[in-house]
């Protein structure tokens, strides 16, 4: 039986903001997508991921740091390895699956550097303009 709680601790501390700047990076912003994308569609769950590191980049006074359309392009892409297969592997298993989503520089696969750059793709999420996003949609994983 796959443990399913990766992240619980994690979206926990985010909401809540006690989760110190230092521990929040590359990685738990996978697992916070993985998190929420077992147990709400990939809409809901990329509103979720993005209200959660909105509201911790500013408590830590780093508004700049967020930026939507990442957030979303994670989001889809954690999605995208999760829903690739049946059953629904663990989120250490994703990463063993996909080291690919390790790689922090990934979306530019699928956006170019000025349009990520951009405060339009910051403050709200635009398609990619390379290579399209896989279509998750409205799909729950789990």
């Amino acid at each position: 039986m796959i443990d399913f709680s990766s992240g619980r601790d994690l979206a926990r501390k985010m909401l809540d903001l006690s989760l110190p700047d230092a521990e929040f990076r590359h990685r738990q912003h996978l697992e916070l997508a993985y998190y929420y994308l077992v147990r709400h569609d990939c809409d809901v769950a990329t509103r979720l991921v993005a209200i959660s590191v909105r509201d911790f980049a500013a408590s830590k006074g780093k508004t700049n740091k967020f930026h939507l359309t990442l957030t979303g392009c994670w989001t889809r892409l954690v999605a995208a390895a999760v829903h690739a297969h049946t059953p629904i592997p663990s989120f250490e298993q994703v990463l063993a699956l996909h080291p690919d989503l390790l790689d922090k520089d990934l979306p530019a696969a699928y956006y170019s550097k000025s349009l990520l750059s951009s405060q339009v793709a910051r403050d709200s999420f635009i398609d990619s303009d390379i290579h399209p996003l896989p279509e998750i949609r409205g799909t729950q994983v789990s």
